[in-house]
């Protein structure tokens, strides 16, 4: 009888080989997994800041005429007034006069300025925020999806409204590098037009930021 037990847990056992095969598909399994639950999150993440950023640059578009006729011809900040108007929620938090942190680590800039004689509305979005690191400002938390999503989703969309949209990055040995591409009745035969520009010309832009540059800033102007 004994022998019987002994032969029967062999044939229903699982040798060490096997178990760390099962541990070893359950590994795969659960890296794809959190892979995928990661992904998944920054595009709910992206989508929902693109969508406040929309609405708050229709309030910006309506209350234009308003705005720059009660601003000097200096830049100035608009924090106050977009606060006032009631278009950023309580989970923006406001930093100076001129920009706020929104409530995904980035920091944005609100202010008018005076361009070529007449005077204009400025929104830039340091992606990843904006720290100081030895001396330096850096762009710590880049996300060269969410660059992608401001042209393609956020900008493009108002190509018929807006000035120009650019991304701006720094190098210190390289300096700076602007990609502008600009709305209908600005675009020339020496300037990119925005409702020109492919898919393939935004993810050129935005990679220059993800190379290694100390500070990266979207902006669009209107």
């Amino acid at each position: 009888k004994v022998k019987d037990d002994n032969k029967s847990m062999l044939q229903f056992g699982r040798s060490m080989i096997e178990m760390l095969g099962v541990l070893a598909i359950i590994a795969v399994l659960s890296v794809g997994g959190i892979a995928g639950f990661t992904k998944a999150m920054e595009k709910f993440k992206v989508n929902k800041i693109i969508a406040e950023y929309s609405s708050i640059l229709a309030g910006l578009i309506e209350y234009k005429d308003n705005i720059l006729s009660n601003t000097s011809n200096n830049q100035v900040g608009l924090t106050n007034t977009i606060q006032a108007i009631g278009l950023v929620s309580k989970d923006w938090k406001k930093i100076s006069n001129l920009g706020f942190y929104d409530p995904f680590g980035n920091d944005v800039y609100f202010y008018s300025l005076k361009v070529d004689g007449g005077k204009i509305i400025s929104m830039d979005v340091y992606i990843g925020g904006e720290k100081v690191v030895d001396g330096k400002k850096e762009s710590p938390n880049f996300s060269e999806n969410l660059c992608f999503e401001l042209f393609n989703n956020f900008a493009y969309p108002l190509h018929s409204e807006i000035f120009r949209a650019t991304v701006a990055s720094f190098d210190s040995k390289k300096g700076w590098n602007d990609a502008e591409f600009f709305g209908d009745k600005y675009c020339t035969e020496n300037k990119k037009c925005l409702k020109n520009a492919t898919l393939t010309d935004f993810k050129t832009a935005c990679q220059s930021c993800a190379e290694g540059r100390n500070k990266c800033a979207f902006g669009i102007r209107f």
